[in-house]
């Protein structure tokens, strides 16, 4: 055993000989922890170690009684966080155990004249610097000044002890582990010492057990085992609020990511959709002045308040032509509360309000092209929402910030009514009420915090738990526009961006659309799917988007191989996402649930092609080809899996057939192959009919079966 010292700066600033230093023991973070292995990987065990470690150095730093901390490790990780801490890192070559390298600080502080020595454990992870000051003023008032003097915080569990203060530092002979904390009693007393005990519940309860973890979960913290802990939860698991907030301090984005896209890919499998879109700008008017919008114009900058119900219907039926299946109507909030000219435009019409002319013409594009619209006209009223309901099968607001901050004087929505987090709250809380499968979001890089990011996505959630009716979460990055107050703003950094989506997909339930718009991060699709979103938004390849006009959108072709290449499939949805599509009942007003079924497939996706089962028509272009490749499921994946598990001739349970049933893309492929090379092996090549006659006997049939066209 040999000990290197490394001097470095006192961490209080005092004189290097003297007072008490605090001496942390770490095993090396790839070998510590053993007794969780039952319920930690060795990667998440090494991480709590890590995460537990620099809580404890946290703690200590902020100590004012402490003349210094030395760090006893052989783990270079270790040794690298105790320097930056600013502490002295004794070299622990033979890692014989907590009490061998507690025996090698002793004589560095001995030798050095350290007047005492505080010994913490670096799995303590509650432990705070009032927790430290409690413990040494304990100390100082119960014989410090004696010859010597020993003070202990036993463990809550094992018996161990979890802080040994001796002064001398070798006043007594360390021993740790289980029963220690007796051990060390008797030691004490038997040179003469009446120890000190002192019960400190945040420094009494460290994590070696499974139990102890189990028990630590349940404790609100604000550390960075906490965020350990929110990393680490179960892909289908939920995290606290406080959980949630402590992400703000994980700077591990490799990791989050990871976390996020694991989640993503637990619910959404290998599919990564979109909506084919047309953008109806109806008015580009607006009460409202974000200091980073070029969307809404001054009266004077534009030939007429609206569009005609004419030019709605030309856009629409442009789109329809080109394959779209959504009509996204965009618009200025409530313009008539600022502009004469607008008021007067919509009483030339004949309508009371923007809302009543917005209805109207959804109801215009539904009647004429079968598009599907969905209306984000800003604040709403429940009256506004429910003449929505009847026109269009979704609706959104971003909530952008809950920050009231941002809406003070110089913030980016001082000027803008509509912007008040409240305000936007209502509507989205009156939305839920009204049953409306809505679309909401964030924008980064507008001058909030993460703190602030995090805060508004919890509102969200909030919301989705009384509701249920968030069909997706947006998280969209800031770009500075020319010609606006915040153009000199740099733009959201791709890392927050990333961050953000991460963190979002581990706030809300595993089933969450996470999405984030492709054209605002061109050359950068990849990593946004590797940060955990499932969803591309709408796409339009006949119009611009209006809101970002700087940014056009990606062709389709080029979005879907970004896509493949990132391992996953690009699959089109509706304006109303699966889920909530397949629950038409609840989500969707009755008039259009007729519409939705015949743009819809089984999964609740948008139909793409004519065939249906029982039809003369050959199978869709794409599908033939691929089944023609005969491509493979990747290894390794869950639907790998579940064919292996199939082929062997294990019964498969609900989900994983549903999963055959779901496989689409490549995965399609690989179902369709694996059933030919089962049946091959098992009935061969050959291909038996029977010729019959279908006697019809009777029509007539008791039974009323939605979709039977045969009984009468």
């Amino acid at each position: 055993m040999s000990a290197t010292r490394i001097p470095v700066n006192d961490v209080s600033g005092r004189p290097g000989t003297g007072g008490l230093w605090a001496v942390v023991p770490v095993n090396r973070f790839d070998q510590t922890k053993q007794r969780l292995a039952a319920v930690l990987a060795p990667e998440a065990r090494s991480r709590l170690a890590r995460a537990m470690f620099q809580d404890v150095l946290n703690a200590l730093r902020q100590s004012r009684s402490l003349a210094g901390v030395m760090v006893v490790t052989g783990d270079s990780e270790a040794a690298r966080m105790a320097r930056e801490a600013g502490a002295e890192v004794v070299h622990d070559e033979a890692g014989a155990g907590t009490a061998a390298a507690v025996v090698l600080a002793v004589g560095e502080l001995v030798a050095a004249g350290r007047a005492g020595m505080l010994v913490v454990p670096a799995d303590v992870p509650l432990i705070t610097a009032e927790d430290v000051e409690a413990l040494i003023a304990a100390h100082a008032g119960h014989g410090a000044s004696s010859v010597a003097a020993v003070t202990l915080v036993p463990a809550q569990a094992d018996g161990g002890t979890n802080a040994l203060v001796c002064s001398p530092p070798d006043a007594l002979p360390p021993c740790f582990g289980t029963d220690s904390f007796a051990r060390h009693i008797e030691a004490a007393r038997a040179r003469g010492i009446e120890p000190t005990v002192l019960r400190l519940p945040r420094i009494g309860r460290d994590i070696d057990r499974p139990e102890d973890l189990d028990a630590f979960i349940n404790v609100a913290t604000a550390s960075h085992t906490q965020v350990w802990r929110a990393m680490n939860a179960e892909p289908g698991g939920r995290l606290s609020r406080e959980d949630c907030l402590a992400l703000a301090d994980c700077t591990d984005l490799a990791a989050l990511m990871r976390r996020a896209a694991a989640r993503r890919d637990a619910a959404h499998g290998n599919l990564i959709s979109y909506s084919r879109k047309v953008f109806i700008p109806l008015t580009r008017l607006c009460r409202d002045v974000c200091h980073y919008c070029t969307f809404a114009k001054s009266p004077s900058q534009l030939d007429k308040p609206y569009l005609s119900l004419d030019e709605v219907l030309a856009i629409a039926r442009a789109g329809a032509a080109a394959g779209c299946k959504e009509a996204l109507f965009t618009l200025g909030d409530q313009p008539e509360l600022r502009y004469r000219v607008a008021r007067e435009a919509l009483d030339a019409m004949g309508y009371a309000s923007t809302i009543e002319y917005l209805v109207a013409a959804a109801q215009a594009v539904l009647d004429e092209t079968g598009l599907l619209p969905h209306a984000n006209p800003g604040l709403l009223t429940a009256a506004d929402l429910a003449a929505l309901r009847t026109v269009s099968v979704s609706q959104g607001i971003m909530l952008e910030s809950a920050s009231e901050r941002l809406c003070q004087r110089g913030g980016p929505h001082f000027g803008s009514p509509d912007k008040l987090p409240s305000a936007r709250l209502e509507t989205l809380r009156l939305a839920g009420e009204a049953a409306v499968p809505f679309t909401s979001g964030i924008l980064i890089g507008i001058g909030e915090t993460r703190i602030e990011r995090i805060e508004a996505l919890l509102a969200l959630r909030d919301l989705q738990d009384k509701y249920g009716h968030l069909q997706e979460i947006i998280i969209q990055n800031f770009l500075p526009k020319p010609d606006t107050l915040m153009a000199g703003r740099p733009g959201a950094a791709q890392e927050e961006h990333l961050w953000t989506i991460a963190v979002a997909r581990l706030i809300f339930d595993s089933d969450m659309a996470i999405q984030a718009p492709p054209n605002l991060s061109p050359g950068a699709l990849r990593p946004l799917i590797a940060a955990g979103i499932n969803d591309w938004g709408g796409v339009s390849p006949v119009t611009p988007d209006h809101v970002n006009p700087e940014a056009p959108w990606p062709h389709l072709d080029a979005l879907a191989r970004e896509t493949a290449a990132a391992g996953k499939h690009l699959v089109e949805r509706l304006a109303i996402y699966p889920a909530y599509a397949q629950h038409a009942e609840r989500w969707v007003d009755e008039g259009l649930r007729v519409r939705l079924a015949h743009c819809m497939d089984a999964d609740g996706f948008a139909r793409t092609d004519a065939w249906k089962p029982g039809a003369a028509l050959a199978i869709p272009r794409e599908d033939a080809a691929r089944l023609k490749s005969g491509t493979s499921a990747a290894a390794g994946s869950a639907l790998t899996r579940v064919i292996d598990k199939a082929q062997a001739g294990t019964a498969l349970n609900e989900a994983e057939v549903v999963q055959l049933f779901g496989a689409r893309g490549a995965d399609f492929a690989a179902v369709c192959a694996a059933a030919d090379t089962l049946r091959a092996a098992v009935k061969g090549d050959e291909v038996s009919y029977v010729v019959n006659r279908n006697l019809n006997y009777t029509n007539l049939c008791t039974h009323r079966c939605g979709f039977c066209a045969f009984s009468k």
